[in-house]
């Protein structure tokens, strides 16, 4: 693979202390978002773990432009769009009391930049591997 990232959505056994209900559910709406708009398949692309091939990904790296919680979007929808081989697979994780994330603020930001994303580069057919699956 290209790229390989974590997951909390795929084995939600693997998470030891939660976020609170509300960052979770919000979590969960904006991947459905991402899925709607991108065509991206993952259950969670922002979950932070991300290892790269980077001979692979130092072009989608370089193209980026998101400047936000929006680039894991980003280079996920670069990459897919670039036929980069990619895996999610799940994680061991833990919520961190002292997380500056602001629901609502952030969430719109974030969502707007991946609307951004949509309009700047165009879709293209799925060429990514299914969760939990290899290539």
């Amino acid at each position: 693979c290209d790229i390989v990232f974590g997951s909390r959505a795929l084995d939600r056994s693997l998470i030891g202390s939660r976020q609170p209900w509300r960052r979770e559910q919000g979590g969960k709406v904006f991947n459905a978002l991402v899925r709607l708009t991108t065509g991206l398949p993952f259950s969670d692309t922002q979950c932070g773990f991300k290892a790269f091939r980077m001979e692979a990904a130092r072009p989608i790296i370089e193209q980026a432009q998101i400047d936000g919680f929006g680039f894991d979007v980003e280079l996920l929808f670069l990459a897919r769009r670039a036929g980069l081989r990619m895996l999610e697979v799940p994680v061991r994780w833990d919520h961190n009391e002292g997380s500056k994330v602001r629901i609502v603020r952030d969430s719109l930001r974030m969502f707007s930049e991946v609307m951004s994303l949509r309009k700047r580069v165009p879709r293209t057919a799925d060429r990514t591997v299914p969760a939990g699956a290899a290539r």
